[in-house]
């Protein structure tokens, strides 16, 4: 193909392409290699690709064996069978353990963290089936004051060039938020005390309240909650009512299903798009 088309029309036609024909064309020549692997097709790859909605599932059939797996969804493939399973969606074998959950995602990566280790940090990238996992984090959690031990919660970050950890600070009292997410283009929080849950987001290096939820519309104890379009839908998973389509601004509101019927139940919801990212520096996961 390359001795018929210029390079920058390769190029454009492969930042449209699927990430799995992509590691294919890497093995035809040098030449492809080299344009696959290039940061700049990698980006602009990442950037038009679609975004969908990875649901992470477990299922439970002795107290010593759990099963974990996964389903990709667009957002017009949300919907449940009445018979139990999602309509034309596989499920995909986890790589992970019970153990390890979804911090967040970023550019089509996964951050995973070992609750039960939790200087145990992985990267990965289930488009391509490579992870990485990080050197063991020098910082803690725990801090001791001058008459007691009190706990402070932070955003970590990781530099994938310089191999860097940093901090984040979170909205006061960060022992009240929980989750990461992405809400506006931006990099969001929930924090939650009693019936109400706020959205935070961070602009110019400070954090500011976008959404509040209250019980009585959405339900108790606001667990995740991912942007799914521009239209403000908000996709909330909480306690009392599931998985459920909800924009803060109409207020209007819509149930969905929340498992799989049977043994299973979900156990992470996160938005990622389908990326070259950790193409060069991730091994693959062998699941």
């Amino acid at each position: 193909m390359s001795s018929y088309l210029c390079e920058e029309l390769i190029v454009e036609i492969f930042t449209r392409l699927p990430s799995k024909s992509l590691l294919r064309f890497r093995s035809l020549s040098k030449l492809l290699y080299c344009i696959i692997c290039s940061p700049d097709l990698i980006c602009v790859h990442t950037f038009r690709s679609p975004q969908k909605l990875l649901i992470r599932h477990r299922n439970h059939y002795k107290k010593e064996y759990t099963e974990n797996f996964y389903t990709l969804h667009s957002e017009d493939q949300l919907a449940w069978c009445t018979s139990g399973g999602y309509l034309g969606i596989t499920p995909t074998n986890f790589p992970y353990n019970r153990y390890y959950y979804i911090v967040g995602s970023c550019n089509g990566i996964l951050c995973l963290c070992d609750y039960l280790k939790e200087i145990h940090i992985s990267l990965w990238n289930p488009s391509i089936r490579r992870k990485l996992n990080l050197p063991d984090c020098p910082l803690r959690r725990f801090h001791t004051g001058q008459m007691m031990m009190y706990v402070r919660y932070y955003i970590l970050t990781f530099d994938l060039i310089t191999d860097v950890f940093g901090v984040i600070s979170l909205p006061e009292p960060s022992w009240e938020t929980r989750r990461v997410t992405n809400i506006q283009g931006s990099l969001a929080v929930i924090s939650t005390k009693g019936d109400k849950s706020w959205i935070w987001i961070r602009r110019d290096a400070s954090w500011s309240v976008v959404y509040k939820l209250e019980k009585n519309k959405v339900g108790e104890g606001v667990m995740e909650v991912l942007q799914l379009n521009n239209n403000c839908d908000l996709l909330l998973r909480t306690y009392s009512h599931g998985l459920q389509v909800y924009n803060p601004k109409t207020g209007a509101g819509s149930r969905r299903p929340g498992d799989l019927k049977a043994a299973s139940y979900i156990a992470d919801i996160v938005l990622c798009v389908e990326s070259l990212q950790l193409l060069e520096r991730a091994i693959p996961d062998l699941s």
